[in-house]
Parts: structure tokens; sequence; C-alpha cells
């Protein structure tokens, strides 16, 4: 077999039917820091030690595929897979390959070659050459082990999974999900403690695509934050709120408080208030009944720009809280220094209700932020043993799956504001 160039290795890729290349494997080979064997032997010694390797390979792949050699150290294989196909078969099957390649013939350069390896099986999906190669390149390349001094072999599709793929797509669509409102406001109730009523909500985003469905929030979040389109989201929901709330008082002559989040790159937005007061206007709302939730590990090492924002906030009428505190480094003086309205206790203080610790921090958490003149919240509640502590230690408000799940605006009036179902 001989070891040619990447068009060569592309057009028996694509002589290959999509049935044969079912049974292959398109792999991206590349050998693991050539820059600090250069540094430690030099380039003539490199480039011997490149033309042994290369001749290594020829031998381990021979019968199994094709092979191109495409520039210093790097290369492209299809392989045809041995009948086990499993993870754990392919890694044992891989290694027997990679063994030749690190006991080479010339003892100089015995045991100091490693190689990083990202396998895309074309039984997954047919696809082009191209598509194919760029899933097996950022496979290897995005590896958790890609850095360190051992080979390693990872598996486009099980043992890694394109983020960044995803990524484009989601800031691809977002515009026109944007647009054409696939974006929705969704409500989740927050009960009263002591009369177990529903007085307030917390506006949540959902992204509903109208061919995939529900998208997994965990997914396109960061990536929006990172893109700085959670700004536009905000400003979004924030709006939709407005709507609701105006909508509830004038049809209802019912008023519900409803919290919006104020995300990263809104916040870090020296100006976005002055976009929600200009939202704002459009709409006949009590500001009483709109709070502005920050979240906690956005402002911690900012006091300054916080006590701004919070006074600032207060100043135009709105109310303030803040969010997932607990989840990190909690600093009690934001607190001390920040006239918020509220304060939410992260759900990851709830996690095992038989752990005692849980409920000392919970009670004095919530002791605080009433010496504090500040409501509590407690969010993340799943269990009854949780809102029956929590009613013991004098939470204020409990929102979570245990009550009610996040729902749509439509379900919430029905529910709430028509016929006043409370639990």
């Amino acid at each position: 077999m001989e070891m040619m160039s990447e068009q060569w290795i592309k057009e028996k890729y694509d002589e290959l039917l999509p049935e044969q290349r079912q049974e292959y494997a398109f792999i991206s080979l590349k050998i693991k820091q050539l820059r600090r064997l250069n540094i430690l032997y030099g380039r003539d010694f490199v480039d011997e030690l490149i033309l042994e390797f290369h001749n290594a390979l020829l031998e381990a792949v021979e019968n199994k595929g094709y092979a191109a050699y495409l520039q210093h150290g790097y290369y492209n294989l299809l392989l045809q897979l041995p009948e086990k196909r499993d993870d754990y078969s392919l890694v044992m099957w891989f290694s027997e390959i990679l063994h030749k390649t690190y006991y080479l013939t010339d003892k100089r350069f015995e045991k100091i070659v490693y190689c990083g390896l990202g396998v895309y099986r074309l039984e997954e999906n047919v696809v082009d050459f191209y598509t194919a190669q760029y899933y097996a390149d950022i496979c290897r390349t995005e590896s958790k082990e890609r850095d360190f001094l051992i080979s390693h072999v990872e598996f486009y599709g099980s043992s890694y999974q394109d983020i960044k793929l995803n990524a484009q797509e989601y800031r691809r669509r977002f515009d026109d999900a944007l647009h054409n409102k696939h974006i929705h406001l969704y409500l989740q109730p927050k009960v009263n403690l002591k009369t177990k009523e529903v007085e307030s909500a917390e506006a949540l985003m959902r992204w509903i695509d109208p061919e995939l469905g529900l998208l997994p929030i965990n997914e396109y979040l960061p990536v929006l934050e990172e893109s700085g389109q959670m700004n536009l989201v905000d400003c979004y929901i924030f709006e939709e709120t407005c709507k609701v709330i105006e909508h509830w008082s004038k049809v209802y002559k019912k008023e519900i408080s409803i919290s919006v989040n104020v995300s990263k790159s809104t916040f870090v937005y020296p100006f976005f208030l002055n976009e929600f007061e200009d939202i704002h206007k459009k709409y006949d709302c009590k500001k009483e009944c709109i709070e502005l939730e920050l979240i906690e590990n956005i402002i911690l090492n900012q006091s300054e720009r916080v006590k701004e924002v919070v006074d600032e906030i207060k100043k135009y009428g709105y109310r303030v809280s803040l969010d997932d505190f607990g989840s990190g480094y909690s600093s009690y003086s934001v607190l001390c220094n920040t006239p918020f309205d509220a304060v939410k206790i992260d759900r990851s203080l709830f996690l095992d209700h038989t752990n005692p610790k849980e409920k000392i921090l919970a009670k004095h958490i919530i002791q605080i932020a009433h010496e504090l003149g500040m409501e509590v919240i407690a969010e993340g509640i799943e269990i009854k043993e949780y809102v029956d502590k929590l009613t013991q230690i004098g939470c204020d408000y409990i929102q979570g799956f245990y009550f009610y799940k996040p729902m749509p605006v439509e379900e919430f009036e029905e529910t709430f504001i028509k016929n006043k179902v409370l639990k």
C-alpha cells in the first residue's frame, strides 16, 4: 500500500459505495509534540524519525485500507474495521497498530513517538469526504488527552461530541428563531409558604424549533452567552413579561409579580436599563410587578459595579434580587452593602435532605437575609421533606418541581389567573 496525498485518499473515499463505506472508519492521525522533539533532538533527527514512523505505519495498516501523508507528522487513514466494533475492541485494534509505530526498528526512535487519533466510523452516517475529515480532525484535536505524553484514541459521537459544531448551528438559527417567535416565555410559579398561594413567578426562556422541537437549554444557553446574543434574549423576555403583566391587569384586574433574569452579557452592558426602560414605556404595567434577578457568579468581585446597578434598578422602580446564592463562593459583603429585595438560595444546597448541615446553612442564610430586610426564595425544591424543613425555618417562597414545573404563559393564566387554582 502506498502513502499518497489528500487528493488521492479523497478519490479512494469517493470510489467507495455508501454501503461499502459503512465498513470503514476515517481516521485523523498526528504524531504528538513534534515541536518538543525538534527542540530536544534537532530537525534532522525528527525528519529521520518521521520517515521511520512512516514505514512502520505503512506496514501496520497494510491490507486494511488506505493512508495519506498530508503534512509534517499528519495522516489521514481510511481503514476497513474489524468485525468487533465496540469502543473497547477498536481501542485494542488501534493499539496494535500504534504498537508497531512505538517500537521502531531504529533504537534511537524507540519509545518516544506518541500519536493522537480521531476516529469517525462511517457507519454512523453517509457524509462527504471533507465532512468525515472534519469529524475525525475535531475529535482528535479536542480530546482531553491531546496534551498528555501518551497516545490516545477518541471516537466521534461516542467518547467525543462536537459541541462547537452545535454552537455554530445555534448561532446561525437564533436570529430567525427570535424573529419568528420560536423563543417562548415560560413561567415557573413561586409558592408562598405561609399561604400556599402563587403570587409570583420567574420568567424563563424556551426555544421550541418547529422541526426539532424543544431544544436543550444547557446546550444553547452558554452559546448565546458567549456570542453576546443573550442581551437580545433578555430584552425579548423582559418585553414579553411587560405584555403579560399589562394583559392580566387590564383583563382580569390581577397583579402577579414576575422576576426576569439578567444575564452576564446584559449585566456588563452599561446601558441595559435604558433599553429596559424604553421597552417598559410601551406598556401599562406596574414596575413593582417586575423583579430583576442578578446571578451570584457574575457579580462576585464586582462589588462597586453591583451596588451601582442595584441602586439604578431601584431608582427606576423595579425590585431586584440576588439569584443562585450559595452556588459558588458566596460573598456576604454583597448582601451587606447592596439593597437587594430578595435572595434566592441555590438548588445546590438542597441535594441531600438527610444531611443536617444543609438545614443549618439554609437556616442561617434565611435568618441573615430577614434581618437585612430581604425575602428568601428556595429554588429547585422537588421533595416534601424540603418543603417541611424550609417552612419550619421561615423561608418565604419555594420554587421547584414539587409544586410546579415551568409552564407556558397560557397554562399559567388558565391555572392561576382565570381559575385561581392555588396549592
